[in-house]
């Protein structure tokens, strides 16, 4: 995942580090760091990545039923 691209689903970061915008979700205004391994790797479906690149593992996808 690259600047501009929407995350797809609940994940973690396997590689890299990247800005990510999780207002939609959080409500939070500032940006956030993820990245591969410890606290902040973990990743919400509907995020937007705003810098740098990611390899996301998707573990949980967000599709709606009708």
């Amino acid at each position: 995942m690259e600047a501009n691209d929407l995350i797809a689903g609940d994940g973690e970061v396997i590689a890299g580090a990247a800005l990510v915008n999780e207002a939609a979700v959080t409500g939070e205004s500032a940006p956030v760091v993820r990245e591969a391994g410890g606290d902040r790797s973990a990743v919400t479906g509907g995020t937007l990545v705003i810098a740098n690149s990611i390899v996301v593992r998707i573990t949980a996808s967000r599709l709606c039923q009708n």
